[in-house]
């Protein structure tokens, strides 16, 4: 469904560069607030939460070059879809089916891209975590839904429910991409020696399975094969 949100800016020198306060209407496809109601009381015995972070927290959103602040955003990492409230409504955005290019939330710079997990192509929202558009690492955040589970004979039933799952990271130029899996994956994207990354992480205590690592690594061997 073809919806037009109407995005209010308030004027001050923080906000965009247009500097307006009202700026044109933006055309996305989206869920209708009915539909998305509906899919809320469906969730609402499910245990956990498919959400990054509890609340709607306030961020931006970069489309066509035009940057609009002031904007009440929410990830369900389990759908996959940004959800913008707005005017007392609350839009989902399908990463398929909107021209947004950029949003910025939670600390974070989510873009769109192609991943290939297990060769499945799919278009997703991804946190840019080191780099910009020409070389890149990125994160694909996880969440998992247990299905519910009827009592049995010795057990009691068991609600459904969502669990945070290991997060994915992908390292990225143009349209290649290497999902990081170890050593060989990051010297092999990087067009290192694994023996040279192996050393590295040694003499620095550094482990490839944590993020803050990961991106020391990642930034130390990319500014030494771009020189």
């Amino acid at each position: 469904m073809v919806l037009a949100l109407v995005l209010l800016l308030l004027n001050g020198g923080a906000m965009a560069q247009n500097n307006v306060e009202v700026v044109k209407s933006l055309q996305t496809f989206g869920s209708s607030s009915l539909d998305y109601r509906q899919r809320q009381l469906e969730m609402k015995d499910v245990k956990g939460s498919p959400y990054l972070t509890a609340d709607f927290q306030e961020g931006e959103l970069l489309m066509s070059n035009t940057l609009y602040k002031g904007l009440q955003l929410r990830y369900n990492v389990y759908s996959d879809r940004f959800e913008i409230q707005l005017n007392q409504q609350t839009i989902e955005l399908d990463p398929v089916k909107n021209p947004i290019d950029t949003l910025y939330y939670s600390g974070y710079k989510f873009i769109r891209r192609f991943l290939q997990p297990d060769k499945n192509k799919m278009l997703s929202y991804v946190a840019v975590i080191y780099g910009d558009g020409s070389c890149m690492l990125i994160k694909q955040f996880r969440i998992s839904l247990t299905p519910a589970k009827d009592a049995g004979a010795y057990e009691q039933s068991k609600p459904a429910e969502f669990t945070p799952a290991k997060p994915e990271y992908f390292l990225v130029r143009g349209e290649e991409q290497s999902q990081v899996k170890g050593v060989k994956s990051v010297a092999g994207f990087l067009n290192v020696d694994p023996g040279e990354v192996k050393s590295y992480l040694k003499s620095n205590q550094l482990k490839i399975s944590e993020e803050d690592d990961l991106t020391v690594i990642f930034a130390h061997f990319l500014k030494n094969t771009t020189r």
